[in-house]
């Protein structure tokens, strides 16, 4: 896998510090398909790319309230739950 995103967690700002959460590859776009539940401080959302291909991301957030799968919890997290 040359091209693909990254989905990381952590109480820094350094995402090469953060535990990886979950990693993508492909075309599929289908919104909701690859959901991901993280309770940490700070997440990123990293696009690897090698350059030779035009890639994009597009996610969408909002704020968890009530945990059904995490996908990460962060043992520093002191969240709502």
């Amino acid at each position: 896998m040359r091209d693909y995103v990254e989905i990381r967690g952590g109480s820094g700002l350094d995402p090469a510090r953060m535990a990886l959460a979950e990693d993508f590859c492909g075309t599929d776009s289908i919104p909701g398909k690859n959901a991901l539940e993280v309770s940490c401080s700070n997440t990123a959302i990293r696009l690897v790319s090698s350059g030779d291909y035009e890639n994009s991301v597009t996610f969408g957030m909002e704020l968890l309230l009530e945990p059904t799968f995490l996908s990460l919890r962060c043992p520093d997290f002191h969240g709502l739950f």
